[in-house]
């Protein structure tokens, strides 16, 4: 069996990003480009092919059966623009309705101009019923094309948002021909689709089109990975990992650095597990202890860069580990054309989160404290914020909220996570924070009963109060993480600073206002 020519017809470069908001990650409308060749395989790209004229394809499998690198082949054996696709990689980052759709309608509008109902950088001004009217003018702009068009959403099994996979369901029921919705996700999407399935409007690739068949495994060993490994060991191995692709490319590794083939199948009699406990032995205790330890602290980033590293393990330069590890194989690769930033293979990265977390529990916080507040110092609050909550740092998580600018807190796409933030917080740290109860209020002013609202906002009233009392005990005290105190957020004093207009009568008016026109 050959490979496919790695040229790609359909080549896919980053969107502009110029009319939207500036913290849309524009590596994540890129589909991943291997690092090595990639094995043809005509039949899956026959059957996705033959799934284009169907509302969705639902790409299911385990981690590490390669769907990612199957869809990223696909599209790029496309003519150019024929048709078009639109791709968006998402992670747990993407929970928050507004940070999702603005992912989607971008894309789209990089293929199609003119496709998305309204400017991505208007979306945080739409109250969340409307999310109903924007795929409905969605659908009838979809309508009126002519030519098809292909959304690609890789990763899906990281949205857990319910109001997210609402709206996914929705969209689909709706859709016309011209769109087809391709999720690749470890996890089935947690809305019916059993309509869909009755209307032959569903191709399912599972994980048993997804396996390495045995010719597909002899050439991955053989021709791109230089393993001549007889055919009994490849059999062997098969009947242990049955196809899983991280599997393979994990055990030569393994292989490759001198292991016998028997103790590797050995480790294989039973599950994953007894994999990945062989990769700690076999691949991570073979590094040099100083790759070990960068391997292990660094696991707790999601993006690597040298900078970052640097903060993190508290040392001069971490370029060369970098490079190290990527020449090592050891499942890095660089994740922008100028090779600033990096990440690791996921099941890689958690396994060496697992054995950090066995070998060295107490370091953890301080990891990602340190990861936070080199983020902080970027300006990149919202990565900043989720490490300091990873580290249980709870008072430098809600400093670092309360710095979030007031007219930023609702209308910048990066801190559409803050009400999950908030979530996390324990309650008394943040009941003494007047700027995050109001924040809490405002978050939940669609969804809960007025009297949770009020709630927050009396305690908003509390906390400022107290606040105040202890400045003007103390004038010199501060917030020991930073210099924006209650009295800069609410006011002076009681007499002269504007009353918190909040009342349960007029949130009920509002609510029932909005309910009535909409």
């Amino acid at each position: 069996m050959g490979h496919e020519n790695h040229t790609p017809h359909n080549t896919t470069s980053a969107p502009d990003l110029r009319s939207s908001p500036h913290s849309l990650l524009a590596t994540k409308f890129l589909p991943p480009v291997s690092t090595h060749e990639i094995i043809a395989r005509p039949r899956l790209l026959a059957l996705l092919n033959a799934g284009l004229h169907r509302r969705l394809m639902l790409i299911s499998a385990a981690a590490g059966f390669g769907k990612t690198t199957l869809l990223a082949s696909w599209v790029r054996t496309f003519p150019p623009d024929h048709p078009p696709v639109a791709w968006v990689s998402l992670n747990a980052g993407d929970n928050a309705p507004l940070q999702f759709w603005a992912y989607v309608l971008t894309a789209l509008e990089q293929c199609r101009p003119g496709l998305s109902p309204l400017p991505v950088a208007s979306l945080s001004e739409i109250p969340q019923p409307s999310w109903q009217a924007v795929l409905a003018t969605l659908i009838n702009n979809l309508t009126r094309q002519s030519e098809p068009l292909v959304l690609v959403l890789d990763n899906y099994e990281e949205i857990t948002e319910p109001a997210i996979h609402a709206l996914l369901s929705s969209l689909l029921e709706r859709l016309p021909p011209t769109l087809c919705v391709v999720l690749a996700t470890r996890t089935d999407p947690p809305f019916s689709l059993a309509r869909l399935r009755a209307q032959a409007q569903v191709l399912e690739v599972r994980t048993e089109q997804l396996r390495a068949t045995s010719e597909e495994m002899i050439a991955f060993f053989w021709s791109v990975m230089d393993l001549r490994l007889a055919g009994q060991d490849i059999q062997a191995v098969d009947a242990r990992l049955q196809g899983w692709w991280a599997g393979m490319q994990l055990a030569a590794l393994t292989l490759k650095e001198k292991a016998h083939p028997n103790d590797l199948l050995r480790a294989l009699q039973g599950n994953q597990r007894a994999l990945f406990e062989y990769l700690v032995q076999e691949v991570l205790k073979r590094q040099p202890e100083q790759v070990q330890t960068f391997l292990l602290r660094t696991s707790i980033l999601s993006r690597l860069h040298n900078s970052l590293c640097n903060a993190v393990l508290e040392q001069q330069d971490s370029h060369p580990f970098l490079e190290e590890i990527e020449r090592a194989n050891l499942f890095l690769s660089p994740i922008d054309e100028q090779r600033q930033w990096y990440a690791y293979h996921p099941l890689w990265s958690s396994v060496l989160r697992t054995q950090l977390e066995r070998t060295s529990p107490t370091e953890v916080p301080g990891l990602h404290l340190r990861a936070s507040q080199w983020y902080a110092a970027q300006q990149m609050r919202g990565e900043a914020i989720q490490h300091a909550l990873q580290a249980h740092e709870w008072s430098w998580a809600a400093w670092l909220m309360e710095q979030i600018p007031r007219q930023d807190l609702w209308s910048q796409l990066e801190y559409a996570l803050l009400p999950s933030w908030m979530e996390q917080l324990p309650r008394e740290v943040l009941r003494e924070r007047p700027r995050l109860c109001l924040a809490s209020a405002q978050s939940l002013f669609w969804i809960a009963p007025p009297d949770v609202t009020e709630s927050w906002v009396r305690d908003a009233r509390r906390a400022w109060a107290r606040a105040h009392l202890r400045e003007e005990q103390t004038p010199m005290a501060r917030d020991a993480h930073g210099p924006e105190a209650p009295l800069h957020l609410l006011g002076k004093s009681p007499p002269c600073r504007p009353r918190l207009r909040v009342s349960i009568m007029g949130m009920r008016e509002q609510r029932e206002l909005f309910v009535r026109r909409h």
